[in-house]
């Protein structure tokens, strides 16, 4: 049998989404051989990651995953079921973006730090900090530093919008 390589699109349980190098899309599961090699996480296969497979049922659209290839980067985080285990969030990643609010919910310090350490500790990923506004009926007052991002090397932006402004599909009024 000949291996497609494909990447990972989505991940539902024990069943991920491939999508292959020629476009099409697969509901793909894992040879049960592959999960007890050499895997530290808590999931196998992550989102973004690059996997070789075999075809399995043309008609139903499945196939089954024989190798993962390496990862460029991946962002994780402790598992919420092991202490002792990290959860892979998603892997060759090309930038991350943290879309915040300020009001409704505010989106804290703190998540933004651990947000900004975990794309950093597992390899390099380019981070992007974009602050909204849309959560105000009216932005006038509204203040945001973004200094303390943007000296120390992150691109801060904050897209200053209020509701009266944008409609609920996001067209301007």
């Amino acid at each position: 049998m000949e291996e497609i390589r494909g990447l990972v699109v989505k991940s539902t349980g024990s069943w991920y989404s491939v999508k292959s190098e020629a476009g099409l899309f697969y509901q793909a599961r894992i040879k049960g051989v592959i999960k007890l090699d050499n895997i530290t996480s808590t999931n196998p296969i992550a989102v973004g990651d690059w996997v070789e497979y075999d075809m399995e049922d043309e008609e139903r659209g499945t196939v089954m995953i024989s190798e993962i290839l390496d990862r460029n980067n991946y962002v994780a985080r402790q598992s919420p079921h092991n202490k002792r285990q990290q959860h892979i969030i998603a892997s060759n990643l090309d930038q991350s973006i943290l879309l915040g609010t300020l009001k409704s919910p505010k989106t804290s310090q703190g998540f933004i730090d651990r947000f900004l350490i975990s794309c950093e500790a597992f390899s390099f990923v380019f981070s992007d900090i974009e602050v909204s506004t849309l959560d105000f009926t009216d932005v006038t007052g509204v203040t945001v530093s973004v200094d303390p991002f943007n000296s120390a090397s992150y691109l801060a932006l904050i897209s200053l919008y209020s509701s009266s402004t944008v409609t609920p599909k996001g067209k301007n009024e």
